[in-house]
């Protein structure tokens, strides 16, 4: 019923009737908080730019001023702060060389900060092959260091 209202609401307001009905929240600042928190903070959210949250955010709630609260959250977030640089001091971008076998050229990335394992490992380690894009994922313990990052691949 509810649904069938928001697009019978939706066509009338010129908007497609295909998309998904969205959860429409209340003034309640804890709730909308949480919501960006969830959407923003988490290890699946990855802290990304006001854009790309506000896309997240949008494609499943709606509230006034949404863009508004979008980006007052994403600038004050103190993690953004500490770990992105400011958008105008950005260095030139320099050309890695392309690679001409499989495996000759590795990029490596850690993503910390998930749920637990059997082994209780809460973070993994990502190894990908430049020229093909294959990876391999490997579960790290929460006490991997670079000393012992290389026996890892």
């Amino acid at each position: 019923m509810c649904i069938s209202l928001l697009r019978a609401l939706g066509s009338e307001l010129g908007s497609d009737p295909e998309d998904e009905p969205r959860v429409v929240v209340p003034h309640d600042e804890d709730l909308k908080y949480r919501i960006l928190y969830e959407v923003h903070d988490t290890p699946v959210g990855g802290h990304l730019v006001r854009e790309k949250t506000y896309g997240s955010v949008s494609s499943m709630y709606l509230w006034h001023t949404l863009y508004k609260w979008v980006g007052t959250y994403v600038r004050t977030c103190e993690t953004c702060q500490r770990t992105k640089s400011a958008p105008n001091v950005a260095a030139p971008l320099a050309n890695l060389p392309v690679p001409t076998g499989c495996w000759q050229s590795i990029s490596m990335d850690f993503v910390f900060g998930l749920p637990k394992d059997k082994a209780d490992n809460t973070d993994i380690v990502v190894f990908a092959n430049r020229l093909s894009k294959m990876a391999h994922v490997a579960a790290v313990p929460d006490t991997v260091d670079g000393e012992d990052t290389p026996s890892l691949f």
